[in-house]
């Protein structure tokens, strides 16, 4: 079937059609965005973060959680193998801020 005769079939427009209305229908939320490619951090942005979370909390939290508490309030999505880096880093050291218990981490 030459292209002429393709574009006349009605059956391949309402398949187009279909198609073309599904994309204009999906919305989705809008999630928190990682930081630009080019623009880093400041120095000990996402310790202080850390930090700010486990004051407000006062039961032992795991990185997951506190990744969620950091997209919910500032709206930015921070790595957690950054936040697992600076809790680990954080409770190794004699003199770290963190304490790892069983069921997670806490302020010293």
């Amino acid at each position: 079937m030459d292209i002429m005769g393709r574009f006349s079939n009605p059956q391949v427009l309402e398949g187009w059609e279909h198609l073309a209305r599904r994309k204009r229908l999906r919305r989705h939320a809008p999630t928190p965005q990682l930081a630009p490619k080019g623009a880093a951090r400041p120095y000990g942005y996402v310790k202080r973060l850390v930090i700010q979370v486990l004051q407000e909390t006062k039961h032992p939290v795991t990185p997951a959680q506190v990744q969620q508490v950091i997209a919910r309030t500032t709206g930015e999505v921070v790595p957690r193998s950054s936040i697992k880096y600076c809790l680990w880093s954080g409770s190794r050291r004699p003199t770290g801020v963190f304490i790892r218990d069983a069921t997670g981490y806490r302020l010293r």
